[in-house]
């Protein structure tokens, strides 16, 4: 019996900074990008990523599923 596999649909990257953090994301299957920016919080920086990543998510129409 073959074993299916996954592959993520979008790849992340994110650059946090102390005014900004920029996502980008480069779609696997058809190699579009996408570029996003959300405000950084420097006291917590995982806030911001959270954020960034939903709201690059909500732009190309990903799910958390699919990265």
């Amino acid at each position: 019996m073959a074993q299916a596999t996954s592959q993520a649909r979008y790849r992340i990257g994110i650059d946090t900074g102390g005014t900004f953090t920029d996502i980008v994301s480069v779609d696997t299957a058809s190699g579009a990008i996408a570029v996003t920016k959300v405000a950084s919080t420097p006291a917590n920086p995982g806030i911001a990523l959270v954020r960034g990543v939903r709201a690059i998510l909500d732009q190309v129409g990903g799910t958390s599923t699919s990265v």
